[in-house]
């Protein structure tokens, strides 16, 4: 167990975040616990990422551009459960049946800071 931000969690988690990175990430970089981040922001090595899909339970993406998506695709073949927002190519990843767990809404950068 661990407190973030003053909520109790009553498991472990880690936090991997690759790629580039928002100011709300790196915001919450600040208040996450060492011991919670796996890594954080671009891995060098192909079999490092890919392990760190492995461990992973869940992909957060907030992507505002995005030609296809390939990196849902690995977490998907992975055994990621997607957390997506509702544009782009997204939901053309996923079969109508999962949009409603896997896709959130938002229209703006701020609604996807509330999401984060």
């Amino acid at each position: 167990r661990f407190t973030v931000a003053g909520l109790n969690f009553p498991w472990l988690f880690s936090v991997s975040v690759q790629g580039s990175t928002t100011p709300e990430f790196d915001a919450a970089r600040e208040w996450l616990p060492e011991s919670a981040i796996r890594a954080w922001g671009h891995v060098e090595s192909r079999d490092e990422y890919a392990q760190i899909l492995k461990e992973a339970d869940v992909e957060f993406v907030t992507s505002y551009h995005e030609f296809f998506g390939i990196s849902v695709v690995e977490a998907l073949f992975a055994g990621c459960l997607p957390l997506l927002p509702r544009r782009l190519t997204f939901p053309w990843l996923l079969p109508p049946q999962c949009h409603k767990l896997c896709l959130y809404s938002s229209k703006s950068k701020n609604d996807t800071r509330r999401v984060v």
